[in-house]
C-alpha cells in the first residue's frame, strides 16, 4: 500500500478532476523490440530497428526506429549487419511504409496525447513522413498531422488525439512516403514514443464507521498507521499502485473522541475520501484523596449510631479525562444503623466507567472509659527461689464498657519472670476509640533465707579527719543490697567530726530479709593551725617589737626562735609578749601548736625591720631643654631603700626606678621631676629637679594662603609657655597687627604680592624659636591693581593715602592725575612715588567725589580710570 503523508483540507464535496494528471498508456524508447508492426506499398522498401541515435547526440548502444537503405550506413546511424526491412535505392516511383503499434487499454484514458522524437530527410516533394491512426485493422489510415520538414537533427513533436478515441482500442504509427529514385541514407527516424491519456475518474474508498483506541495518562492517544482500515479500488489504477493518507497524521496527538479523515489517490492524481470516528478508550481509574477518619456524636451510651452521607469527605479527584460527572457512592449506604468503629466504603466512579475505592473509618464520639476492677493483692509464698513467672491476672479483673472494649493488657506481662519481692502489677482496659481505665494490686513474691555480711569493719581510732574504710557487703540466695541504718549521713571518704561516731548499716534481700553491720569511728584531735593577729610585723630601725599569736583552746602552745636568732621572747608561753634584740632585716619568731595523741605543728611570724631611708640627693637642681632632644634626670644612688623619679606633668620617664633616668615628652615651660628614696615602713626622703622646656611656636587657624580681597585675617598662636614672649612681624612685606605680643591677633592693611609673616617665642636661655605663615594677596577680579575707591585722611594710619601697591614698581614712567567734578587738576605727579593723601598744595580738600586718569606710558597708550572719594 503506497502512504501519502500531508495535511489536507477538504471544504464541501471532493470534486478532483481539476487534479488529475496525464499519464503514459504506452512508452517505447526503442532499446528493446516491443513488436511494432510493418507495412509497405510495394514490398520492396522496408523499416528495419537498427542502431540509430536517439534524440539526443550520437551514440553507441541507444536505438530508435528508422528508414535505411539495404546497404551503407546513414549520416548519424550505424546499420551494421542488420540487412532486414531495408529498400532498394535503385528502384523508382513513389512508395509508402507503415509502423504501427495495437494499444487495447485505453478503456480509461481521456484527451489523449502521442509526443515523440523525429528526424527526417527529404530530397523530393514526394518525401515526407506523417502521424497516423486508425481504430482496427478493418478501418482507414487517418492523418493526425504531416511531417514534411527536412531536418537533420532531433525534433520533438506533440498532437492531441481526437476525443473518438477516448476510452477505445485503437492502433497508432507512422506513415512514409517518399520516391524511390531519390531517397538516400536514412531519410527517416522516430524514437521516445509516448501515448499519453488524462483518468479524471476518482478512485472508490470505504472507511469503517468507527475504531477504538486506548488512551493514555494524558486522555490522548499517538495515532498509529490507520489506513490499513480502508478499502479503495480505481477504474485504471491497479490497487497495488493507489496511495493514502490520513488525517490527523500518524504520530500526531488524538484527544477523546475525535474523527479520522482517509484520502486515497490514484496515479493520475484523483482522490477520495471518508472520515472515520476514532474513541478514545480510557482504562485509567481517577485519583481520589479522602478523610481517613470521620467523627460522629451520638446522643447515647450504647454506641450505636446511623450512616452519614461521606461523599463529601471525597477531598480531591484527578482524573486523565474527566473534570467533572463524576458519579460518588458509598457502601453502607446513608441511613445505615452500625455501632463501634466502622470502615466506610466509597466509590469514585469517572465517565468512562473506572472506579477508586477509599476507605473512611467511622469513629463515634465516645469519652467514656471502661470501667475496671482489678484482683485483690497476691502473696505467693516462694520458698527459696529468687525468681517468679508471672501468671495471666486480667482474667481475675472485671472490665464493663459501652462500646466496644479492644484490649486488656497486664504489666509486667503474663510469662514475665521476675526476682521475689513485692511488685505492683497494672491492668489497662482500652476501648476502640482510646478511651482506657487503669487499676494496680500487689503481688508479693516471698523467699524466706536471710542475707549474711561478708564484710563488717572493726571499730577505728585515728587522727587523720578523712577517714576510710572498707565497703560492707552481703550475700544472699537473691538479690541482697546494704543501706546505711543511722543518721549520720558520713561514708567512707568522708571528713568525719573530733570524738566518737557509731556507724550502722543493714544487708536486706528482695523479700525484706535482713543483717546488720555496727562499728564506731573515733576521731582523734590534731594540734591546732598557728595563727597570728598579724601574720607579717614591719618596723623602722627598731630594737623590739609586741607580737600576738590566737591562744590554743585544745592542746598547748609556746614560742620559740631559728638557731643563731639574736631575737629573745619575753615569755615563750604565753600568746601574746613581746620579742626583742631584732636585727636590721628580716627576723624570724615561731608559734607552735602541739595535741595529746597527734603530734605538733608551727608557723613563722615576719618581723621586717627597715633601715631608715637614705637622703634623696638630685644632682642638678634646674636645666634647660631648648632643643628636641630628652633630659637626663640625675641623683646620687641611695644606701639605704630604693629611688623612683616621678612628675606633676604628663612626660615620659625611661628607667624611673633608677637613679639615672631619661624623661621624654616634656610639656612647654617649667616641668618638675621628683627623685623619692623609700624603704620599707620607714619615712620616704625627697629631692626635685625643675627642667625648662622651650617649645616651637604654631599658628593654628590658618596656614600658608592666598586671598584675593584684602579683608581682616584673625591669627590664632600656641600659647607661650612661662618666661617666654610672644610676638608676631612680618620677615617679608608689611601690613599691622592689631596686638603683635598676644597669641591672637588681627592683620590688617597688607600690601598686594607675597608676604611671609613669623609668629616667634622669644626666651631669655632658649632664644627665638618661629612659625612662618606665607600670604599671597592677588587681584583675583582680573584687574591688575588693586584701587581704592576711598580714603579717610585723617591721619590714623589707616587709608590715609590714595595708595596704588606695585604701580610705580611696575610702571616708573606712568602719570597720574585727579581732578575734582568740575574737571580742575588737584594732584599730578610723573610717576607716583608718593600717594596722594587728600590734599591741594598742602591744604585738605573737602569732602567729595574725585576722579583719577593713570597714564601707564606702557606704549599700548593704556589708561586708568575712576572715581576716588575723600570722607572724613
Amino acid at each position: 500500500m503506497k502512504l501519502r503523508y500531508m495535511l489536507m483540507f477538504f471544504v464541501g464535496c471532493f470534486a478532483q478532476t481539476a487534479f488529475s494528471q496525464y499519464y503514459d498508456l504506452y512508452k517505447d524508447d526503442f532499446e528493446a523490440n516491443q513488436g511494432w508492426t510493418f507495412q509497405n506499398g510495394s514490398g520492396l522498401n522496408h523499416f528495419i530497428l537498427g542502431e540509430c541515435a536517439g534524440n539526443s547526440a550520437p551514440a553507441s548502444g541507444t536505438t530508435a526506429l528508422y528508414v535505411a537503405p539495404m546497404t551503407g550506413t546513414g549520416s548519424d546511424c550505424s546499420v551494421g549487419s542488420q540487412l532486414s526491412y531495408a529498400y532498394q535505392p535503385t528502384a523508382s516511383g513513389v512508395d509508402t511504409v507503415w509502423a504501427f503499434q495495437a494499444l487495447t487499454y485505453n478503456n480509461c484514458a481521456q484527451n489523449l496525447v502521442v509526443d515523440f522524437d523525429y528526424k527526417l530527410e527529404t530530397n523530393d516533394a514526394n518525401d515526407k513522413g506523417a502521424i497516423v491512426y486508425r481504430l482496427n485493422a478493418s478501418s482507414q489510415w487517418q492523418v493526425l498531422a504531416v511531417l514534411a520538414t527536412s531536418t537533420n537533427s532531433w525534433l520533438n513533436a506533440s498532437y492531441s488525439l481526437p476525443a473518438s478515441l477516448n476510452g477505445q482500442n485503437f492502433e497508432i504509427g507512422f506513415l512514409f512516403t517518399f520516391d524511390n529514385s531519390t531517397v538516400s541514407g536514412i531519410p527517416f527516424a522516430i524514437d521516445n514514443f509516448t501515448v499519453k491519456g488524462l483518468d479524471i475518474i476518482d478512485p472508490v474508498i470505504s472507511c469503517p464507521t468507527a475504531h477504538s483506541l486506548i488512551g493514555d495518562a494524558n486522555c490522548s492517544v499517538v495515532l498509529p498507521d490507520l489506513t490499513g482500515l480502508v478499502t479503495a479500488s480505481d477504474n485504471c489504477s491497479l490497487t497495488a499502485d493507489l496511495s493514502y493518507s490520513q488525517s490527523p497524521n500518524m504520530g500526531e496527538t488524538a484527544i477523546g473522541t475525535s474523527t479520522i479523515t482517509f484520502t486515497v489517490y490514484d496515479e493520475s492524481n484523483n482522490s477520495a475520501s471518508c472520515t472515520m470516528t476514532l474513541n478514545m478508550i480510557d482504562t485509567i481509574r481517577p485519583v481520589i484523596v479522602c478523610n481517613q477518619f470521620v467523627n460522629i456524636s451520638n446522643n447515647n451510651t450504647a454506641c450505636n449510631y446511623l450512616v452519614p452521607d461521606l461523599t463529601g469527605e471525597v477531598v480531591s479527584i484527578t482524573d486523565n479525562c474527566s473534570s467533572s460527572n463524576f458519579i460518588i457512592s458509598q457502601t453502607p449506604t446513608v441511613g445505615t444503623s452500625v455501632s463501634g468503629i466502622f470502615n466506610a466504603v466509597v466509590t469514585v466512579e469517572d465517565e468512562q466507567g473506572n472506579a477508586t475505592t477509599c476507605f473512611v473509618r467511622l469513629l463515634p464520639v465516645d469519652t467514656i472509659a471502661p470501667v475496671i476492677t482489678c484482683p485483690n493483692d497476691v502473696v505467693v509464698n516462694n520458698g527459696t527461689s529468687c525468681t517468679f513467672v508471672v501468671p495471666d491476672y486480667t482474667p481475675q479483673a472485671v472490665v464493663t464498657d459501652n462500646c466496644v472494649l479492644l484490649s486488656t493488657v497486664q504489666v509486667p506481662a503474663a510469662g514475665a519472670t521476675i526476682n521475689s519481692g513485692i511488685h505492683t502489677f497494672k491492668i489497662r482496659a482500652t476501648d476502640e476509640l482510646g478511651n482506657y481505665s487503669e487499676c494496680s494490686f500487689q503481688v508479693s513474691a516471698i523467699e524466706s533465707q536471710a542475707p549474711q555480711i561478708v564484710a563488717c569493719p572493726s571499730d577505728i581510732s585515728t587522727c587523720d579527719s578523712v577517714i576510710n574504710f572498707q565497703n560492707i557487703t552481703a550475700t544472699d540466695n537473691c538479690l541482697v543490697g546494704v543501706f546505711k541504718a543511722d543518721n549520720t549521713g558520713l561514708n567512707s571518704g568522708d571528713v568525719f567530726p573530733v570524738g566518737v561516731t557509731n556507724l550502722e548499716y543493714i544487708a536486706r534481700d528482695s523479700s525484706g530479709n535482713t543483717a546488720t553491720c555496727a562499728f564506731s569511728v573515733t576521731r582523734l584531735a590534731l594540734p591546732e593551725v598557728p595563727s597570728f593577729i598579724e601574720d607579717t610585723i614591719n618596723l623602722c630601725n627598731q630594737n623590739s617589737t609586741a607580737i600576738a599569736a590566737v591562744p590554743v583552746t585544745q592542746g598547748t602552745g609556746y614560742w620559740s626562735v631559728p638557731s643563731g636568732s639574736s631575737v629573745t621572747i619575753a615569755d615563750v608561753n604565753q600568746a601574746s609578749t613581746t620579742a626583742s634584740g631584732l636585727a636590721p632585716g628580716s627576723n624570724v619568731v615561731i608559734w607552735n601548736t602541739t595535741s595529746q595523741n597527734c603530734g605538733s605543728t608551727f608557723k613563722n611570724l615576719i618581723i621586717n625591720n627597715y633601715s631608715l631611708s637614705s637622703p634623696s640627693v638630685v644632682l642638678k637642681d634646674t636645666t634647660y631643654n631648648c632643643g628636641t632632644g630628652n633630659v637626663l634626670l640625675t641623683a646620687q644612688p641611695p644606701q639605704s631603700g630604693t629611688g623612683i623619679w616621678t612628675s606633676d606633668v604628663q612626660s615620659t620617664i625611661t628607667n624611673a626606678n633608677y637613679h639615672n633616668a631619661l624623661a621624654t615628652n616634656l610639656q612647654g615651660g617649667w616641668n618638675t621631676f621628683y627623685y623619692t628614696v623609700t624603704n620599707g615602713v620607714c619615712p620616704s626622703n625627697v629631692d626635685s629637679m625643675k627642667v625648662f622646656k622651650m617649645v616651637k611656636p604654631q599658628i593654628l587657624n590658618i596656614s600658608d594662603t592666598s586671598v584675593c580681597e584684602k579683608t581682616v585675617l584673625e591669627l590664632v598662636g600656641t600659647t607661650p609657655p612661662s618666661y617666654t614672649q610672644a610676638i608676631w612681624y612680618f620677615e617679608e612685606g608689611n601690613g599691622s597687627f592689631s596686638n603683635e605680643f598676644s597669641p591672637v591677633t588681627q592683620l590688617t592693611d597688607y600690601k598686594m604680592g607675597t608676604s611671609v609673616i613669623v609668629y616667634s617665642f622669644n626666651h631669655s636661655y632658649c632664644g627665638l624659636a618661629n612659625d612662618t605663615l606665607i600670604l599671597t594677596y592677588n587681584n583675583c577680579d582680573g584687574n591688575e591693581f588693586v584701587i581704592p575707591t576711598l580714603i579717610t585722611p585723617n591721619q590714623d594710619g589707616k587709608n590715609d593715602s590714595f595708595v596704588i601697591d606695585g604701580l610705580n614698581a611696575k610702571y616708573p614712567k606712568c602719570k597720574m592725575t585727579i581732578v575734582n567734578r568740575w574737571g580742575s587738576i588737584v594732584f599730578e605727579s610723573d610717576g607716583y612715588p608718593v600717594a596722594w593723601d587728600g590734599t591741594f598744595k598742602g591744604d585738605p580738600l573737602p569732602v567729595g567725589t574725585y576722579y583719577y586718569v593713570i597714564e601707564l606710558n606702557d606704549g599700548n597708550k593704556k589708561s586708568l580710570t575712576g572715581p576716588i572719594s575723600i570722607i572724613r
